[in-house]
């Protein structure tokens, strides 16, 4: 057989890649005959495997073998290049949900269960959220004067219901709440114990109608009515000589005792200047209200 030389301006290289598949790749060169214009093809080229170099049937072009052809490795599945290519469970968007695991034997407790002390010296507010425990069906409210017990329950409302005002407190006192959570032939789920001290921190109202007239040259009598709040026990009576300043105290009345005040350390021709303040139990007092007689005028607003 007689080969024919080919010139190497007659030839062309074409260079085909395989895809890259998890790491690993062939990459195979072919040679192949391109005649001159109006030439022929040889009857019996000769094409070879570049790589193997054995020859292949005249007329037919031999598959290439794929080189280190592998399996995807689970250390492929870590590099971001395979993670975001390759469809494996649990690399996608997670679908989560959640559960709270319910004892068979005792219901869930209440929630954030916070106190307040009002400040009216007379009432707490214990607040909670629902538990996530369908077979809750009351919420018991307990309190105790001793943070180490349960104490006794003061209230059994139901479970739709988030608050519970306790009006049956005393200013002064500390005591200690705990929430519970009943429902039907379990126990009793139990919240965190809470301990609070009741104030007063409300100031009551001023006293009203304050009048002040001078019964002779040297004596003037301070008059007021008495606010309706139970929660006052005195007023005070101030006294001053000048507009705005609230002054000395000059008597202290019981809120049990007659509303008025005889003052008889003046002098005739002065003007005075009178406050009555109302104090209750907690020590709050209520916003100054001043009123000026003039000594020795029968009419000292004016008629």
């Amino acid at each position: 057989m007689i080969r024919r030389r080919i010139p190497k301006k007659k030839l062309m290289i074409y260079a085909i890649f395989m895809s890259v598949m998890f790491g690993s790749a062939g990459i195979i060169f072919y040679r192949t005959y391109v005649p001159p214009s109006g030439g022929t093809v040889p009857s019996s080229p000769v094409i070879q495997n570049s790589i193997s170099g054995a020859p292949s049937p005249a007329g037919t072009i031999q598959q290439p073998t794929q080189i280190n052809q592998q399996k995807p490795s689970v250390e492929l599945l870590e590099d971001p290049f395979f993670a975001g290519r390759v469809a494996v469970p649990g690399f996608g968007k997670l679908e989560q949900g959640s559960l709270d695991v319910v004892d068979s034997t005792q219901a869930l407790p209440v929630r954030n269960v916070t106190v307040y002390d009002i400040g009216t010296g007379a009432d707490v507010l214990v607040t909670w959220e629902h538990p996530k425990d369908s077979r809750v069906q009351e919420i018991s409210i307990y309190r105790s004067e001793d943070a180490t017990s349960l104490g006794s329950s003061i209230a059994v409302i139901k479970n739709t219901k988030q608050t519970y005002r306790d009006s049956d407190v005393q200013l002064g006192k500390t005591y200690t709440y705990t929430v519970g959570s009943r429902a039907e032939d379990i126990q009793e789920g139990l919240s965190e114990s809470i301990s609070i001290t009741v104030t007063d921190t409300v100031v009551p109202p001023s006293p009203k109608d304050i009048t002040v007239t001078a019964t002779d040259s040297r004596s003037v009598r301070v008059k007021w009515t008495g606010v309706d709040d139970s929660s006052v026990v005195l007023y005070r009576v101030y006294r001053s000589q000048t507009s705005g300043v609230l002054g000395d105290e000059i008597a202290t009345v019981g809120a049990d005792k007659p509303l008025w005040y005889d003052d008889t350390l003046v002098v005739p021709g002065n003007s005075y200047y009178y406050t009555v303040i109302a104090v209750d139990v907690g020590g709050n007092s209520s916003a100054p209200r001043q009123m000026r007689p003039n000594i020795g005028n029968p009419y000292p607003f004016g008629r």
